[in-house]
């Protein structure tokens, strides 16, 4: 795969390695500052059909996102918030 703009190519496995050690940055920044974290990346499989590039997902993954995320917001949002418009 790769990078928009980029002129080199990383292997889906580098890929996937790069993505772990960044999130886990953002998952220990969030638990130190008491902020909200959802580890969709533990959610997702990284396969070539979810992800375009390293951080750009497929209408196969948008759709992955949005199934597993969907839940989790409606869990934390207000029940006000929740009607349709």
């Amino acid at each position: 795969m790769t990078p928009p703009g980029a002129e080199y190519t990383l292997a889906l496995g580098d890929m996937i390695h790069i993505s772990r050690l960044y999130n886990n940055h953002i998952k220990e920044v969030c638990l130190k500052r008491n902020w909200r974290f959802f580890d969709l990346a533990a959610e997702l499989v990284p396969t070539e059909t979810a992800f375009r590039d390293d951080c750009h997902f497929t209408a196969e993954g948008s759709r992955q996102v949005a199934e597993t995320l969907a839940p989790e917001i409606a869990r934390i949002l207000p029940l006000e918030n929740r009607t349709r418009r």
